[in-house]
This record gives structure tokens, sequence and C-alpha cells, in this order.
């Protein structure tokens, strides 16, 4: 995991060692669908626990789908916004808690389409529905139901949407992107373009081909993007932006 990932996680684990062990879900089983998988997520451990699932879907052995092999698993795109999104959304749950009082679980609803690599190496299409399980004063563990709808072909318009007691928030795509975009702000916004679909796995020809430039441009446009971030090579760029500290 990225620091920035660890350190967040490290930090809700903190703020939650003085609360009141209100565990409920020992032992939590979900009634699947074939092609759902689920599990909970405890903030106090920093653990994902009760697997069910994930060796059908994905192929990873249940005991083994850590948070850790969740994150790396990820599609790099995707990566950066369930962080960012998730931790909004939970900062704004957690707030919203201290406010209204004897509320239950299951009354928020966060959904999330998301890619993450099968154990095939193939990315799977993955609608994530997560809810609020346990809290006291703050959240203490989230549910997820993971849904398999790469058959679907669901375009990726609107990544995330967060309801929690009336409140409504979405995220679209460019939203997502701009969270990136604004790290490297001296980059032109073709030049980011082709930096994303770089990171997608595009190739030089396929490039030039979606954005209707030649491939003398997107060759020129790569030579630019690693002269203004100052790195090596376009991997080292990739690894930087994507998966390293920004």
């Amino acid at each position: 995991m990225k620091e920035s990932e660890k350190n967040y996680y490290k930090m809700l684990k903190k703020d939650l060692l003085n609360e009141i062990d209100f565990s409920e879900t020992e032992c939590f089983y979900y009634p699947l669908m074939p092609l759902q998988y689920c599990y909970v997520h405890n903030l106090k451990t920093g653990k994902i626990e009760n697997v069910q699932g994930v060796d059908r879907i994905l192929g990873y052995p249940n005991e083994s789908f850590t948070l850790e092999l969740y994150y790396e698993k990820l599609h790099p795109i995707d990566r950066e916004m369930i962080f960012e999104t998730s931790k909004d959304n939970l900062d704004l749950a957690n707030e919203r808690i201290g406010q209204i009082k004897n509320e239950g679980p299951f009354e928020s609803q966060f959904t999330i389409l998301i890619r993450i690599k099968s154990v095939r190496g193939e990315y799977v299409h993955i609608l994530r529905q997560s809810t609020i399980l346990e809290y006291h004063r703050k959240i203490q563990k989230t549910f997820s139901v993971c849904t398999d709808v790469s058959a679907l072909g669901l375009t990726y318009k609107v990544n995330s949407v967060f309801w929690f007691r009336n409140i409504n928030k979405s995220y679209s795509v460019d939203q997502i992107e701009s969270l990136l975009h604004k790290k490297w702000s001296n980059l032109t916004s073709r030049e980011f373009e082709i930096l994303v679909l770089i990171a997608q796995g595009k190739k030089t020809k396929e490039i030039g081909e979606k954005l209707n430039i030649s491939i003398y441009t997107v060759n020129k446009h790569r030579q630019n993007i690693i002269s203004k971030t100052s790195t090596g090579s376009m991997q080292e760029l990739i690894n930087k932006t994507f998966y390293g500290s920004l």
C-alpha cells in the first residue's frame, strides 16, 4: 500500500483505540448470488474479515484477501479514486454520527464501480455496495457486497455515489481525474490525457488512433511529460503517479 493509504488507516485505528468494543458480527454471513462476494472491513483492527466468495469471483483464497491485496490489485486509476472517495465519505459519515444519535446500521449506502485484477491477470468490473455495519461514536466496521458486472459493459461516467442520512454525493470520472491532474498542474490537458491512457496500458499507436494524432506527436508529448515531471522514464512516472507518494 502507498504511504498515504497506510497513514490514513493507521489514523483510523488510533482514533478507535479507546472506543467501546461494539462487536456484534464476529461471524457475519450473507446470502450471496453466484456472481457476488462480500467482506467486512474492521477499521479498529485494520483488517478485512468474514470474506466470502472472493475465491469464486477473483480466484484468490478468501483467507488471503487482505486490505493490502485489495489495494494492490485495484486498477491504477481506480485505486486513487477509491482511496480519495472512501476517505472523504468516511470522514463525512463520522462527522454526522457525532451529530445524530440512536441510528442503526445499514442507514448509509456507498456504491462504486471499480476494476480489480483477478488471479488470472484480467480486470474484473465490480459494482461494490457498502454500508456502515457497526459504530459507537465513530464507524468501527463497514460491510461490502461486490458483484461482477463485467458482462454488462457499464461505462465509467459516474464511478461512485454516496448517500448518508439524506446527504447525497456523486463523483464523476472528470472529478476523479482532476484529483490526479492537479498534482501535475504543469502538464497540458492533452499531456495529462496521454499520461492516463499510458497508465491504462494503451500503446503509442492505440493512443494516436484514439486521439486522432500521429505517432510522432504522441512520442513528442511523452518526451514533454517526462521532461516537465523530471522523471527518467515513463514507467518511473507511472509508478510515482499511481503507486508511490505524490
